[in-house]
């Protein structure tokens, strides 16, 4: 599927998520979300080597589209889903490749919640570059009390080994 109909089928969907809220009133709050820095890039190697000879892929995330809504229960809901392309690199020996993302959820500074996504993404026989849609993430918040609104904030990047964090680092693509 293209990129431009995958993106309108996201469109839609959000859309349609909307729609189906219980209540038409703006959520109290909706939590801020970025992309992690140095896990926002993947590049994964068939080995040891770490020249373009040896990269399997490459990828990126591109954007993280996402609606808040007033939920049950005296929560707030966040619908997000991943947006990503990835490239072939010429050490790709199987045509699917795998990995997660990672959505994490602070509250101030400290864990609130944690989400990994799994994906598999195939690339069809003479195709250099593909996108790649994650399953719909729904997160939960709760509404406190008190009249202080918390500080959530949501970090998303790639699950990455120690190795590819250190490749990122010293590599930097953004």
């Amino acid at each position: 599927m293209s990129y431009l109909i995958r993106s309108a089928v996201l469109l839609a969907a959000l859309l349609t998520l909307g729609a189906c809220a219980e209540t038409k009133l703006p959520p109290l709050f909706c939590p801020k979300i970025a992309l992690l820095d140095s896990a926002s890039d993947l590049t994964r190697f068939n080995g040891a080597g770490r020249d373009l000879l040896d990269t399997s892929f490459h990828a990126r995330i591109d954007l993280v589209p996402a609606e808040c809504r007033n939920g049950q229960d005296n929560r707030v809901e966040t619908a997000l889903q991943i947006v990503s392309r990835l490239d072939r690199g010429a050490g790709l020996q199987q045509p699917q490749v795998q990995f997660s993302y990672v959505v994490t959820v602070l509250k101030g500074d400290e864990v609130f919640d944690q989400v990994d996504v799994p994906v598999s993404v195939a690339f069809p026989g003479g195709v250099e570059r593909v996108a790649s849609t994650s399953k719909l993430v729904l997160l939960r918040f709760p509404i406190p009390e008190e009249k202080v609104l918390p500080s959530y904030r949501v970090l998303v990047g790639f699950r990455l080994t120690p190795d590819e964090l250190a490749y990122n680092r010293s590599h930097p693509t953004r």
